[in-house]
């Protein structure tokens, strides 16, 4: 019985002691400065998780466009800290679709890291929160980049698209 007390004492504070997940700012100026020198394809989005959180996994679900096999149009991967990452932009004509999904935190947190990582975005068209809803997007909803943001249990999903 005192041995089941002892285990029992050493394990419960280990679960207690897990930290809260915690979105990194993104570095807006820096981030301007790579996606500016155009050496890079990638996105703002996948950029700055590539540069703040360690890769758990390799790119999986991989797609590649049809008229180019050798070239990668969309796939999903996992980043530390629960995030997951998912772009498709295989049909030219529907834009650019991303997912991501995030830990629980509190919702303006969230909030703020959509308009730090969209000023980051190579654009002038400025976005804004539409009133009643958790979407970000162009003022006057014109074409651009539409963050809407869907509150899950244990994590937020936010789908971006950019397009016309």
């Amino acid at each position: 019985m005192k041995r089941i007390h002892i285990i029992l004492l050493l394990v419960i504070p280990l679960g207690s002691c897990s930290q809260e997940f915690e979105l990194t700012n993104p570095n807006v100026n820096e981030l301007k400065s790579i996606l500016g020198n155009r050496t890079t394809s990638e996105d703002v989005v996948y950029l700055y998780f590539a540069r703040n959180y360690d890769s758990i996994a390799v790119k999986r679900e991989v797609k590649y466009y049809d008229y180019e096999p050798r070239l990668v149009c969309g796939f999903s991967q996992d980043f530390q800290g629960g995030i997951t990452y998912t772009i498709d932009q295989c049909d030219e004509a529907a834009g650019i679709s991303t997912t991501i999904v995030l830990p629980k935190i509190e919702e303006d947190k969230v909030k703020r890291w959509v308009e730090q990582i969209y000023r980051a975005e190579i654009t002038d068209l400025p976005n804004e929160w539409y009133p009643d809803k958790n979407i970000y997007g162009p003022v006057g909803e014109e074409a651009g980049c539409y963050y809407e943001l869907k509150s899950g249990d244990n994590n937020w999903i936010i789908d971006i698209y950019c397009g016309c």
